[in-house]
């Protein structure tokens, strides 16, 4: 878990802004929080929520959403929300694999997981 968790805050922290206090100005006529008003970031991750260590992805998934819920609470990254795109690998290398090349085809330029080092790699 600290893995994912570890990663994010070092991405988020990387992008020159830590979580600041709530605005004290009043929330936006729309009703959205600050983090709202600009286009969100978006980090990618390949997490086992099923399968073998389930356990464990679910525990990271929920660090992980604390992490953002309170991050976008906080007005974001520099007034940008966090989203985060997970996505599950069954703990199975053959699908990690797959997701991963799924989302190197997109050219992303952030993908966080998987967390076992056995789902990182093809069978051979």
């Amino acid at each position: 878990m600290a893995t994912a968790v570890a990663g994010l805050a070092m991405l988020v922290s990387a992008c020159g802004t830590a979580a600041k206090p709530a605005p004290t100005s009043p929330a936006p006529a729309s009703g959205g929080n600050a983090a709202a008003s600009k286009t969100p970031y978006t980090i990618n991750l390949v997490l086992g929520l099923t399968g073998q260590a389930a356990t464990l992805a679910d525990t990271e998934k929920t660090a992980l959403d604390i992490f953002t819920k309170n991050l976008n609470a906080h007005g974001g990254i520099d007034g940008h929300p966090l989203k985060l795109n997970i996505q599950d690998d069954e703990n199975n290398p053959k699908i990690s694999v797959q997701l991963m090349q799924q989302l190197f085809a997109k050219q992303v330029p952030v993908v966080l997981g998987p967390t076992l080092g056995q789902t990182a790699a093809p069978d051979s």
